[in-house]
C-alpha cells in the first residue's frame, strides 16, 4: 500500500486535541510531536493502527524528511516562535484513503 506524509501546520496542543475528538481519521491519521525532528514523528508512529504496514510508513516519512528540508527548517523556526505550549502536525495517509476523505469532503 502506497502512503503520504506531509507537515500541515502548528497548532496549540489544546486545539490538536480538540481536532481529533471531533475529526475521527478515515483514511489519514493526524500527528502531533512537540519538536519537529524525524525522531519525534517516527516515535508517533507506535501509535498508529495496527492495521497500517509500519515499515511502509516509516519509509514514507523518512523519504518526506530526505526530500523536504527546506520546509521542515521552516517548520522548526514556526514551531521555535510559537512557543512550548504548541505542535507540528503532520497527516499520515494511504493514498485510497486520502482519497475517500476528500470524496466525503466534496461531498458535504
Amino acid at each position: 500500500m502506497d502512503y503520504t506524509f506531509e507537515i500541515l501546520g502548528v497548532l496549540p496542543i489544546l486545539h490538536f486535541f480538540q481536532y481529533q475528538n471531533q475529526n475521527p481519521p478515515r483514511g489519514a491519521a493526524y500527528i502531533g510531536a512537540r519538536r519537529c525532528t524525524l525522531d519525534a514523528f517516527l516515535g508517533s508512529l507506535e501509535s498508529m493502527d495496527q492495521s497500517w504496514d509500519l515499515e511502509a510508513v516509516t519509509r514514507t516519512v523518512v523519504a518526506f524528511w530526505l526530500q523536504n528540508q527546506e520546509g521542515i527548517y521552516r517548520w522548526q523556526r514556526r514551531l521555535q516562535d510559537a512557543g512550548q505550549n504548541s505542535l507540528v502536525v503532520a497527516r499520515l495517509s494511504h493514498l485510497a484513503g486520502l482519497r475517500q476523505e476528500f470524496e466525503h469532503l466534496f461531498r458535504l
